[in-house]
Formats: C-alpha cells, sequence, structure tokens
C-alpha cells in the first residue's frame, strides 16, 4: 500500500528509539503529523523504500494544526534507498516550529536530503553513504572524505560583525556612576552604571556588539551622576580604563571627575565575522589535533583538542575574521590519527558558529586523517551600524582584562 507507517494527529506524539522502514515496498511518507502538536521524534531509524512512492519521510501538516505546534526531531537516523528523486526528510506545511538537529543520513544521492516549508534545522548531515542491504540496521560503512552540506542555519542572536569593548570602573559616593553610550552620534542602550572599583584595581567590560558598518567609529561615555562630597577628594568618579575595536586597543585612559562627555575615535576598520569551530577528541596515547582553515588559509596553526567527546565536551576554537561578502568556505583537517586494538583516536566536529549562526551539533566525526569543509555566506555590511546591543561584564581585576572576541 502506499500508506504511511506511522500516523499520529495526536496533540502530544512521541516516537523515541523506534525501526520505522518501508524496506522494499511502495509506501509513501514514513511519518505523517496532519496536526502536529507537540511532537519529538529522537534516537530513531527511518528508512526509505526504493519503490517510495512520496520523497518526504516526515509530513508535517495536511490538516489544521493545533496551536503552538512545536515538532523536534534529534539524532535520527535516515536511510534513503530512494534515487530516483530527491529525498526530503521533512514537508512542513503546518503553522509549526520545526527543528531537526543531528541527523545521520545513510544512501540517497550526494545532496539529496533536504528540508523544505519554512523548517528551521542547524543540521549538518554526510550524504553518499553506503548501508548492509542485507541488514539495513546493522553495520554501516565508513564514510569517505566526503563534504558536508549545511543546512539553514537557525539564527543564534544578531549577527554579529564587530566587537566594540570599553573597560570601565568608578569610585563609588553614596551611589555607582552611570552613563550613557553613543556610537557615531546614536544611543545605544539606556541608562548603564558601573559597579567595579577602581581603587581595588577593577574594572568592568561593556561590549557594544552587533552589525557595524565598515570604517572609522566613534564611541562617546557621557558621565550623567557625579556627586562630590565635603571632604577634599571625595566624590563620586568615573573612569574610562581602556577600548579595543575588533582586538584592536584604541585610545587612551580617561578619569572623569565631573558630568561631562569623552570621545573615543576607531581607526578605520572593515566589519569582522567571528567563526567558532567546535571541537572534540576521542584520546588515545595523545590527543587529537588538527588544522582549522578558512577559505584555504590555515588559522592559528596546529590546534591541540583536549575536551572528551565521551563525556559531552566541547573546545571552541574561535577566529575574528575579515571576510568578503559572498562565499566562503571553512574546513577542518584531521592530522594525527592513531588506531589501535579496540581503541582509537578521533576527531569531531561538533558544531560551527559564524557571524551568530549556529550549525547544527555531531557536524562530522573524523575516524581517519581526512578533511571535513563546509560553505557559508556572509552578508553584505550594513549601511549604517544598526541592531547594536550592550552586555555588561562582571568586574574583573583590571590587569587580567584583554580583548574578547
Amino acid at each position: 500500500m502506499a500508506g504511511p507507517e506511522v500516523s499520529s494527529a495526536a496533540d502530544n506524539t512521541v516516537i523515541s528509539g523506534d525501526r520505522i522502514s518501508q524496506a522494499e515496498g511502495n509506501g509513501g511518507v514514513a511519518i505523517v503529523l496532519p496536526n502536529a502538536g507537540q511532537v519529538t521524534i529522537s534516537g530513531s531509524a527511518i528508512e526509505k523504500g526504493a519503490n517510495s512512492t512520496s520523497a518526504v519521510l516526515v509530513q508535517v501538516g495536511g490538516a489544521a494544526a493545533y496551536a503552538g505546534s512545536v515538532v523536534t526531531l534529534t539524532g535520527n537516523t535516515v536511510i534513503s534507498n530512494l534515487v530516483s528523486a530527491p529525498t526530503v526528510f521533512v514537508s512542513n506545511s503546518a503553522a509549526a516550529a520545526v527543528t531537526a538537529t543531528g541527523m545521520t543520513v545513510v544512501g540517497g544521492t550526494a545532496g539529496s536530503v533536504t528540508v523544505s516549508g519554512g523548517v528551521s534545522t542547524g543540521a549538518v548531515v554526510k550524504t553518499a553513504l553506503t548501508t548492509n542491504k542485507a541488514s539495513p540496521w546493522g553495520a554501516i560503512a565508513a564514510p569517505g572524505a566526503a563534504p558536508l552540506t549545511v543546512s539553514t542555519a537557525v539564527p543564534a542572536g544578531p549577527a554579529v560583525s564587530g566587537q566594540l569593548i570599553l573597560r570601565i570602573s568608578e569610585t563609588a559616593y553614596q551611589g555607582d556612576a552611570q552613563f550613557r553610550l553613543t556610537v557615531d552620534g546614536a544611543p545605544v542602550a539606556g541608562v548603564l552604571t558601573a559597579v567595579a572599583g577602581h581603587a581595588a584595581g577593577l574594572s568592568q567590560t561593556f561590549t557594544i556588539a552587533g552589525p557595524y558598518a565598515p570604517g572609522a567609529h566613534t564611541v562617546a561615555v557621557t558621565f550623567t551622576n557625579s556627586l562630590t562630597g565635603p571632604a577634599p577628594g571625595q566624590g563620586r568618579a568615573l573612569y574610562v580604563d581602556g577600548m579595543s575595536y575588533n582586538g584592536q586597543a584604541e585610545g587612551a585612559p580617561v578619569v572623569m571627575a565631573a558630568n561631562g562627555t569623552t570621545m573615543i575615535s576607531t581607526a578605520p576598520s572593515s566589519s569582522k565575522v567571528g567563526v567558532t569551530v567546535n571541537l572534540s577528541e576521542d584520546a588515545y596515547q595523545g590527543d587529537a589535533m588538527a588544522f582549522i582553515s578558512v577559505d584555504g588559509k590555515v588559522q592559528g596553526g596546529v590546534q591541540t583538542v583536549t575536551a572528551s567527546h565521551a563525556l559531552g565536551k566541547t573546545q571552541a576554537m574561535s577566529f575574528l575574521l575579515n571576510l568578503a561578502p559572498g562565499a566562503h568556505t571553512a574546513a577542518v583537517t584531521y592530522l594525527n590519527d592513531l588506531q589501535g586494538a579496540g581503541q582509537n583516536r578521533n576527531l569531531y566536529v561538533d558544531s560551527i558558529d559564524v557571524a551568530g549562526a549556529h550549525y547544527g551539533s555531531a557536524a562530522a566525526a573524523l575516524t581517519t586523517n581526512a578533511t571535513s569543509s563546509f560553505a557559508f555566506t556572509v552578508a553584505p555590511p550594513a549601511a549604517a551600524n544598526g541592531s547594536l546591543f550592550v552586555t555588561a561584564g562582571a568586574p574583573t581585576l583590571l590587569a587580567n582584562l584583554v580583548p574578547v572576541y
């Protein structure tokens, strides 16, 4: 028959650790969720038959959807024997929030497994793998060194293409010092409060991040509530201990004993793009080592990974790069694979963050020396600064403060 293997119109559906197979039959969609609802599909294997009448594995919608429908798919294995048409992992025609992460894809054709209909997915899939047809749930052949296909990114917040960091401290007197910030004449946030004691050698970071326009910028710090006490030297004061823009120190320390404004200008600079690659390892007679490159240029030399994959740890390798608008390629090259009797040294690309967008978990497992790469696109810089936002840090010893990327 051409019907689904699983169909649920319930308002709460959980599919976990199951095997849903069309084998050599001519079934249609594997899982149908006409009304969506609260749905979780995790740790399951879903097989698309070679003679299937539909290219879709999971169909969300088709009837009136429950309000607030949420569909979450995590850690599933997709086995696609359908090579006559691109396989659609999820088709979403309902007013449902759908996320898909951590997919493993077996079979199909390279680049054929897709999502459609507004599915937000951080999933990174590897296609063109093979499986043992006599035992489809058994051993899966080790993947070769093939590129990764990255689906649509899930925005993790405002895109950060520049970071301006102010270091502020105060002398408190009958209350803390307060101030306002502007960038290129435009106010950022409202009234801010300094809480780091200057006499104690403390300072506080205020990070102004967002999509900066290329070029020089002018930051104004306006002290708003100075107060003088009756004793000599007694009063409330504000200190600008330093400033950096995209890791480059700017300006000199300023003492503000009375209300007023101090201006600090940055050198001309292109908006930079933050690229963070999150790695983990299986250690064996030493740690895994790798090169990380962007557009063929190695960033930071040889990286040693010490975060244990088995313990769910990950290690962030971050770079702030001048990247022109358009297409770019990032790559992770595993350098020192070691095989032992029942033990191996392996490298895992857990996830990647580019300019505030997060690209899913379990991106790649490198079990031999090989390179995994993916493409991403940098949007054109803003015509003017927009959506700048301020994050206040905790007081820290001034001597310990370094540029934060």
